[in-house]
Order: C-alpha cells, then structure tokens, then sequence
C-alpha cells in the first residue's frame, strides 16, 4: 500500500539517505557525504515544510518530493526542487503519486500558476524522459554555476 504524507523532522536522516545513494549514482562529479546530504534536506525542509512530502509503501520510505512558492509576474509559480524514488521502487509508476500531491497543495494553498523544475538527463535520458511525459518542455533558461574561488579571481582581474 503507497501513502503520501507530509514530511516529519524525524524522517529527514533517512530522506538524506536515500538522496546521497541514488544522486551518487547518477551524478559522479557531486561527492555527497552524510552530513551534505542532511544539511541539504534539512535546508529544504525549514524553507517550506508544508510542501516536502514522502511516499511511504509499507511504512518504508520510498520517495520524496519537495517544492517552494515563488511569486511571478503571472501569479505563484511552484518550484519543484526535488522528486526522486529510491532505487528499489523505481519503474513502477510510484513518482506520480508524490507529484500529484505536491501539486495539489500547491494549487489549494497557494493558487499556482505555473510549475518549475529543473532536472538532468542522465546515461539512460531519465528523469527527463518522465517529465516530457508529463508535459514538461524545455525553456530558454540555463542552470550556470562557477567555482567561487576562480570566480572572485575572475572579477578581481576586471578592477
């Protein structure tokens, strides 16, 4: 039996679990430890806990999502930052309960317009390939980063 709950504080050591192992595996070039990973999940879950939930199938923790408000010109945009199944229940269809949820209380509680995410296309086209499914096109907005340190070099050399 799959149930979608909202998130409790003490589940958030085993939802950092989860998410170290299965981005381990998908992303090499992002070395997440323990304590990373926790602080990650703990980060999002004081930004807005009433939008970070998990599917629970048989009181085992088998995914999660969570998102936040974000007010757009065009009204409330939710920003999906995170939904991801562990691997032992992965491809069987269990992603779109969490998805559901997390869209439903976004659009009862804070009437949104649009939703956001941003996501990787890995070795086998996954997740991307689910979320073309789902109606997700891609936009003309990029994810960019710089390392801090050769970017403070960078903008000093600019003086």
């Amino acid at each position: 039996m799959n149930k979608v709950i909202t998130v409790e504080k003490a589940m958030l050591p085993r939802i950092a679990e989860i998410q170290k192992r299965v981005y381990a595996h998908f992303l090499d070039n992002e070395p997440w430890t323990d304590e990373t990973a926790l602080a990650f999940i703990e980060y999002n879950y004081k930004l807005q806990p009433d939008l970070f939930f998990v599917l629970l199938h048989e009181e085992n923790i088998a995914g999660y999502t969570f998102g936040r408000i974000k007010p757009w010109a065009d009204g409330n945009h939710l920003i999906c930052e995170e939904l991801l199944i562990d691997f032992a229940y992965q491809g069987k269809g269990l992603s779109k309960h969490l998805g559901l949820k997390l869209l439903e209380e976004a659009v009862s509680k804070y009437n949104i317009t649009t939703v956001e995410a941003t996501t990787f296309d890995s070795y086998d086209g996954n997740p991307m390939k689910m979320y073309k499914k789902l109606g997700f096109k891609k936009q003309r907005y990029f994810l960019i980063e710089a390392k801090a340190q050769k970017l403070l070099k960078t903008l000093k050399g600019y003086q």
